[in-house]
């Protein structure tokens, strides 16, 4: 059989649908024991099955994913592993061990392991023969991590309305005053594209909302196959944007 992960570099890409590269990998008798590297077909779902079909993948292997691309690949016989986090050889190690579901692979703010944990506890009940409707699950709001973009390293620093560009990203728990400082590493290197290399690289942090003066629509794509909701705001500092959004004032963003 032909799997294929989505990379960039050495690790597995953040979002498949913006990934450039993948690793077509034969394996037999669980085992790897052919490798290549092909160009990924682009951003359309139909390229996308049109090219796995023709190398035969029947298995890909990757981050974040939309939930059209990954509609259209189960569509047509392709299984989706996602959520998954991690240097591309090491993930692969993981696939064929049949261990890619303990912690240290799962990609940060992503969703899909919760969401398999509460399809598990249907499946659970169902053979028990009892209610397959579980309690309702504690609220996480409180765990909620932010990135906001910056001009400066704390909270007290100007909001930059620019995401994309955005120099700095200060990242705060949703009910702490604690925070850390991330330098955006797309903001002057980035000749194009930059909103979807810094949504990447948001996603890449962890975080489960974002809050920007604005976001691309590609930028948005990406957020939303991490599972990352983004929230506008014209406040004049990140402290004051916070404030809105545990006051309830910021929408978000359609």
């Amino acid at each position: 059989m032909l799997v294929a992960l989505t990379i960039w570099n050495d690790h597995l890409a953040t979002v498949a649908d913006f990934s450039q590269r993948l690793l077509v990998v034969e394996v037999e008798h669980s085992r790897a024991c052919a490798y290549r590297e092909i160009d990924a077909p682009g951003k359309d779902a139909l390229h996308w099955c049109a090219r796995l079909a023709a190398e035969g993948v029947s298995t890909l292997i990757c981050g974040a994913i939309t939930r059209h691309l990954d509609q259209q690949l189960n569509a047509s016989g392709v299984t989706v592993v996602d959520g998954c986090s991690g240097p591309s050889a090491a993930v692969l190690q993981a696939w064929l061990a049949g261990t890619l579901s303990e912690p240290q692979w799962r990609m940060p703010g992503c969703h899909r392991w919760r969401d398999e944990r509460h399809r598990s506890a249907h499946r659970a009940c169902h053979l028990r023969g009892t209610s397959a409707n579980p309690s309702p699950a504690p609220t996480e709001n409180h765990l909620m991590r932010i990135a906001i973009s910056t001009s400066g390293i704390d909270l007290d620093a100007a909001l930059d309305p620019r995401f994309g560009r955005t120099r700095h990203l200060v990242i705060c728990a949703i009910d702490s005053e604690t925070s850390t400082h991330h330098e955006n590493p797309t903001a002057v290197n980035a000749e194009h594209g930059a909103g979807i290399k810094t949504a990447e690289f948001v996603a890449s942090l962890g975080v489960q909302a974002v809050i920007s003066g604005a976001v691309g629509p590609k930028a948005m794509q990406v957020l939303r196959a991490a599972g990352i909701k983004a929230y506008a705001s014209t406040a004049s500092t990140v402290r004051a944007a916070l404030a809105e959004l545990r006051s309830g004032k910021l929408s978000e963003m359609p």
